[in-house]
């Protein structure tokens, strides 16, 4: 049968063919490859194998692995011929027995049984690829995640937390743990979070990366951390890798400069006030009490009355200009604020009385501190008339003093209507006010006096009124006193 004969030799071709491509792609792989028998002896390997040995192909066949290389792989190799099933591994480290200077390798590695036409495995095919290098960069990277200064984070496109690093735990305060069971807008500040949104928004819809975006932070002892974040989106995986760094130190001194820059500019305006306004109305005054003594002008009074007292009241003005400007000399003496309090305590009823309000004074047992009196009894004059210009009619202001945590507290407590968080992040502010008739010094001068005493102001506000608590350090009041 000339046709079958053909179709044979057709056939047995083919299969030449095959066997030759089949050698070939063995032989030429970058990838390893070894053949086994049952028992673990190499029958052959390509020269890739070999060559990761730094061998030849033919120093292998007739010798078992186990033998040039000893593990316990050999339990998994056992494993693969009683089960009959392939077994794959990643990244599983390796040293080379006889070349241990070159450290840990890393391997993934397959072993796949060869069954015969019984049933049974007759060899063994081995593969394997070289992952060192990829695992040690994975290494390195994650070291760099680990020991970064910056706060890292990757997050899902909600805004999830998957991994955070160790600075950024540090920073907020919360464990890795407890942050990648929160989002990211579960802590942005309320004032921030629509900007929040709309910057990851728009990250992952034009693919663009996120610049140099600011926004609070509320750490686990509920202050806010500003931050600047710069990241970008991976569509693939879903997830945002983002980079922060925390700024609020940056964004009080950048608060502390607008604050020179207004009370620079302040002081060159008082200058000119000082002389070109300040002597001419001690002249129009002087004039308007001569007339105001005069017969013919005395049914004029209650005019005259009227202008000294606007007269006086703008003085009182430019004295406030003054006492921001002025870098004068503070004299600091140990005193006992409580000592302060009640010699401006019958002033202080009076303004409360004026005011139809009630003062209460509460003294608390508290040691001397370094205090310019002058200064503290304006602070205290100006905290009390801020606190009752804060109230409606029948309100109780509270003055106390406390000692805590190593410092001298004085508290100043109204029961107004609070302050608005705008306003409050932006308050101490030089012309800052929300009385029609203020002139936004009054809280200005009282941070000038605290600062100049290296004391901290705090205020605590809300629907049932604002307090502010002035500490006063004592720990260091002997190394300080020493130097005045």
């Amino acid at each position: 049968m000339p046709e079958a004969k053909e179709i044979n030799l057709c056939t047995r071709h083919k299969e030449v063919e095959y066997s030759n491509l089949l050698e070939t792609f063995f032989e030429e792989s970058v990838a390893m490859y070894a053949i086994m028998d049952r028992d673990f002896n190499f029958i052959k390997v390509n020269n890739a194998y070999a060559a990761a040995d730094n061998r030849g192909p033919s120093q292998f066949p007739g010798r078992n692995h186990f033998d040039l290389y000893p593990s316990d792989a050999e339990l998994i190799f056992k494993e693969v011929v009683n089960t009959k099933k392939p077994y794959q591994v990643y990244a599983r480290p390796f040293v080379y027995p006889h070349n241990p200077e070159r450290g840990i390798t890393y391997w993934d590695w397959t072993l796949a049984p060869i069954i015969d036409s019984n049933g049974e495995v007759d060899l063994l095919l081995f593969s394997l690829y070289n992952v060192t290098e990829s695992v040690k960069a994975t290494e390195e990277l994650e070291r760099f995640f680990t020991l970064s200064i910056d706060m890292l984070s990757i997050m899902d496109f909600e805004g999830k937390f998957l991994k955070v690093n160790p600075a950024f735990e540090k920073t907020l305060g919360y464990t890795s743990e407890e942050l990648i069971t929160m989002d990211l807008f579960d802590l942005t500040h309320l004032e921030d979070k629509k900007r929040t949104i709309h910057s990851i928004e728009n990250a992952i819809t034009s693919a663009e990366p996120i610049v140099y975006f600011e926004n609070r932070l509320c750490c686990k002892d509920k202050t806010y951390r500003w931050l600047e974040w710069d990241g970008f989106t991976d569509k693939n995986k879903r997830v945002i890798y983002a980079i922060a760094r925390d700024i609020t130190e940056r964004k009080k001194l950048e608060d502390e400069i607008q604050r020179l820059e207004s009370l620079s500019l302040l002081g060159t305006l008082t200058a000119e006030i000082n002389h070109e306004i300040r002597n001419p109305m001690a002249s129009v005054r002087g004039f308007l009490q001569l007339l105001y003594n005069k017969e013919e002008c005395k049914k004029y009074k209650e005019y005259f009355d009227l202008m000294i007292s606007e007269l006086d009241r703008a003085n009182s003005i430019i004295t406030d200009y003054l006492s921001l400007s002025r870098t004068s000399t503070v004299k600091l003496r140990k005193t006992n604020l409580n000592e302060v309090i009640r010699k401006l305590e019958p002033f202080l009823e009076a303004n409360a009385m004026n005011s139809s309000n009630t003062l209460v004074i509460k003294f608390g047992e508290i040691p001397d501190v370094l205090l310019d009196e002058k200064l503290i009894r304006q602070l205290i004059l100006n905290l009390v008339r801020n606190g009752l210009e804060a109230m409606d009619n029948s309100g109780i202001l509270l003055v106390s003093t406390f000692y805590e945590g190593g410092s001298v507290v004085l508290a100043v407590q109204d029961h107004g209507s609070g302050i608005e968080q705008d306003i409050l992040k932006k308050i101490g502010t030089p012309f800052l006010t929300t009385k029609n008739n203020g002139t936004g010094l009054g809280l200005s001068i009282c941070y000038n006096i605290v600062k100049k005493h290296n004391a901290t102001i705090d205020i605590d506000t809300g629907a049932e009124g604002t307090t502010f608590y002035i500490r006063f350090q004592t720990e260091k009041i002997e190394a300080a006193y020493s130097t005045y």
